[in-house]
């Protein structure tokens, strides 16, 4: 088994086959974006939250799509969001 703070993969047999297995953390990384993003109390881009929270800002971009779809943060600035 391999371990990150992103994902857990492990190889598991099924009918006489070895299958990897990936599970992934986002729920962690989600909330970890919507604090930083309260904390900051102003607007932040993705660059912002990936230096104060330390997740790449790969794994933001992402949690920002999420967020956005649905409706956690909105965006009164160009690139920049807050919690709705």
């Amino acid at each position: 088994m391999v371990e990150s703070n992103h994902c857990q993969q492990d190889i598991v047999r099924f009918e006489d086959k070895e299958i990897l297995t990936i599970k992934i953390f986002i729920m962690d990384d989600k909330n970890t974006v919507i604090e930083a993003i309260r904390k900051a109390g102003e607007p932040v881009n993705a660059t912002k939250v990936a230096e104060l929270t330390g997740l790449d800002k790969k794994v933001v971009d992402k949690v920002f799509a999420q967020l956005k779809k649905d409706g956690t943060i909105t965006s009164p600035v160009r690139c920049k969001y807050v919690l709705a």
